[in-house]
């Protein structure tokens, strides 16, 4: 008999698997850090808008995803999420995290880092992370918090193609190459695991709304949620408190819809 958190790994397998697909879809004809961004946040989102993970988590989750029109200079990276939790007893935060995007080059390494970007990007938030693309799988640590990826058919927890790497790990790895995979992990554990548990979270609220109000210093795309940590809640999910400000120039994805600028 599978172990209990067996269904909770199955749904993370499921995401992790749009994500690989998405992924390596752009390669080669579209491999940039924007279409392949794009590209896996609309599917993923598409997937996925809604999470009830398991009755062995109780978490549940609803979350919509955003691009934004035109150019930003960006002090924080590529990717924002906003995350709304809400507790047992009713009450809530909010908090952002970033994600710098980097594609892997043919010579083998992510030639575009740059050290001073990223030591800057950490200086302006906590829990800054780096978002690795590649076209091949690499090994990476297994740092799933159960046994059950050792179940036949469960997920493969010893590879990956979009790696998340803490940037303050990166600036003390100072390696460019595919060897960053072993101080990172899968991108969609950081995503179900981390985010949407609201961990890896900076809750300054300035920085929140300066981000769900475009201005300079924001991100290209933004992902906002709302998670429940209980199930005994009677509070509905929403995304009201952490959706874009009007005007502020991001539009909602759409896997169907091409890439707008």
């Amino acid at each position: 008999m599978p172990p209990p958190c067996y269904r909770m790994m199955k749904e993370l397998y499921k995401a992790d698997e749009v994500i690989r697909d998405s992924i390596t879809s752009c390669y080669p004809r579209e491999w940039d850090e924007n279409h392949i961004t794009y590209t896996w946040l609309s599917r993923l989102r598409n997937h996925a808008p809604k999470i009830p993970f398991s009755k062995h988590s109780r978490i549940n989750v609803i979350w919509d995803a955003y691009k934004m029109k035109g150019q930003l200079e960006q002090d924080n990276g590529d990717v924002a999420f906003i995350v709304k939790v809400t507790f047992k007893n009713g009450n809530s935060l909010s908090g952002v995290a970033f994600l710098e995007a980097k594609r892997i080059y043919e010579n083998g390494k992510y030639d575009a880092l740059k050290w001073e970007q990223l030591k800057h990007m950490t200086s302006n938030s906590s829990h800054h992370h780096l978002l690795l693309y590649d076209f091949q799988a690499q090994e990476i640590p297994n740092t799933l918090p159960c046994g059950c990826c050792y179940w036949d058919d469960c997920l493969d927890s010893k590879r990956g193609i979009g790696i998340v790497i803490p940037t303050l790990h990166a600036l003390t790895y100072e390696e460019k190459d595919r060897s960053l995979a072993s101080v990172g992990y899968r991108l969609s554990e950081q995503i179900f695991l981390r985010y949407f548990r609201g961990l890896d979270l900076n809750f300054d609220q300035t920085l929140v709304e300066n981000v769900k109000a475009g201005i300079a210093g924001g991100v290209q795309y933004l992902a906002v949620a709302h998670v429940m940590l209980s199930d005994e809640v009677n509070v509905e999910l929403s995304l009201r408190d952490v959706q874009p400000n009007e005007g502020s120039g991001f539009h909602r994805l759409n896997a169907n819809n091409e890439q707008r600028g």
